[in-house]
């Protein structure tokens, strides 16, 4: 299909509501547009209920199809103007209501989709929509378990919005400040998470130079703790109950050490 204007569809697109997600992701690969009429077909769908219907597995798959592809922010704006967002993504619908953060997020979903990052983190990237909301984490947690979303996605998503003042924060904080951040992401046995955790804020933040100072001094603050050797320090300390301490200290150290801070 070329980009262009999808302009109608067949008698058959009526009798169900999976296809309506199924258009939207469509839009997401092709950057097509959808003539008005089938437009207010799908309207029509929703308002009478027929997007009540979706089963969540078909609902994820749709979506993390769309999330994959080249714009996935068109397959959200879609879904947001036939009205079905708010039937399968009220969280979302409800912090989209703001036109900034609206828009925030549909670029920050691009720039992680032009950057060819996974699905757990273009996942996550959602859940930066939902920072302004009271009990953002409860919201979360109910969004990923009615989708039945995987446990990466949905870890990860949570993981993002817990940290992502904190990883803003990343190009001025402190070594010691530094290694509580990683300590707290579970950097050490999750390198990899953590660093598709960088790449979710990264994206929330447009791709802006702090954001990217932030994700370069963290990764090296990661690389620098990491290279403490935790066996020698359990080793050489004769009082076990002070080997967690002796480890901070080394890795701090280390972090001191790589960012040139005191």
């Amino acid at each position: 299909m070329k980009r262009g204007v999808l302009r109608h569809v067949s008698p058959a697109f009526a009798e169900d509501p999976v296809r309506i997600l199924r258009v939207a992701r469509f839009a997401a690969r092709f950057a097509f547009k959808v003539a008005p009429a089938t437009l207010r077909l799908m309207r029509a769908m929703v308002e009478a209920g027929e997007a009540d219907a979706l089963v969540a597995e078909r609902v994820w798959q749709e979506l993390a199809i769309g999330l994959m592809e080249a714009s996935p922010s068109k397959m959200f704006a879609l879904l947001r103007a036939c009205g079905v967002l708010a039937r399968v993504l009220p969280e979302l619908a409800a912090a989209w209501a703001h036109r900034g953060q609206y828009a925030r997020s549909q670029r920050a979903l691009d720039y992680a989709a032009a950057r060819g990052y996974v699905l757990a983190v273009r996942y996550a990237v959602l859940a930066c929509a939902l920072a302004g909301l009271d009990a953002r984490e409860r919201e979360l947690r109910r969004m990923s378990a009615r989708l039945r979303a995987p446990a990466d996605c949905g870890d990860l998503a949570v993981l993002a919005l817990r940290q992502r003042e904190q990883i803003d924060l990343g190009a001025t904080l402190d070594a010691e400040a530094a290694v509580s951040l990683l300590q707290a992401c579970d950097a050490w046995r999750r390198p990899a998470r953590f660093e598709q955790l960088l790449q979710a804020a990264e994206s929330c933040g447009g791709g802006r130079a702090r954001s990217l100072a932030a994700s370069a001094r963290l990764l090296e603050a990661l690389r620098a703790a990491r290279a403490v050797d935790a066996g020698a320090i359990a080793r050489r300390e004769s009082e076990p109950h002070k080997i967690a301490a002796r480890l901070r200290a080394a890795r701090v150290a280390a972090v001191k050490s790589a960012l040139g801070v005191e």
